[in-house]
């Protein structure tokens, strides 16, 4: 028959258990039972005491996490499928920036939290003419740890649907 180390370690009860003696009406075996489970009780509220001392000082524990600073571009199917590639140009205080989509995101370096002007491009691949919409979007401040720990910095999204239409997502 086959114990499972619990039960190994209970049937070792003369060995873990010298002083058990046979009070209460139960014998030995059960009085190390019963000493053996108050004293794993007994550890699990010393930790549980120790948690709550250490997480509940009332700080909040930020991680050095960073956000992407830039605009996301969302495609719907089947249109997708379609496109070989995009670019953004983003346009903001008189300067315009050219970017490339990659996987998705365009990196925009120092863009405001603010309203800006992206027009998007959408490079096909059957050779049907390219999609190119301009929309203005306002890029807001990403937390990625909660509003406690402080903004990560700003982003935008836009969602091109089936019909080829952008707009801010």
């Amino acid at each position: 028959m086959y114990l499972l180390p619990s039960e190994r370690i209970f049937d070792n009860w003369k060995i873990l258990c010298p002083m058990a003696e046979n009070r209460w009406g139960c014998n030995r075996k059960q009085r190390c039972h019963r000493l053996w489970g108050m004293r794993i009780l007994a550890g699990v509220g010393v930790l549980a005491a120790a948690v709550t001392v250490s997480c509940g000082g009332g700080e909040v524990a930020c991680t050095m996490i960073g956000t992407p600073v830039g605009i996301s571009l969302d495609i719907e199917q089947p249109l997708e499928a379609e496109v070989a590639g995009a670019t953004m140009t983003v346009c903001w205080a008189e300067t315009c920036h050219t970017i490339p989509v990659a996987h998705g995101f365009a990196t925009v370096d120092d863009l405001p939290a603010a309203p800006v002007k992206v027009t998007v491009t959408l490079v096909r691949t059957d050779l049907a003419p390219s999609i190119e919409q301009t929309l203005e979007v306002t890029p807001e401040l990403a937390y990625p740890n909660g509003p406690d720990c402080g903004a990560g910095g700003p982003q935008a999204g836009i969602r091109v649907a089936a019909d080829g239409t952008v707009t801010e997502r």
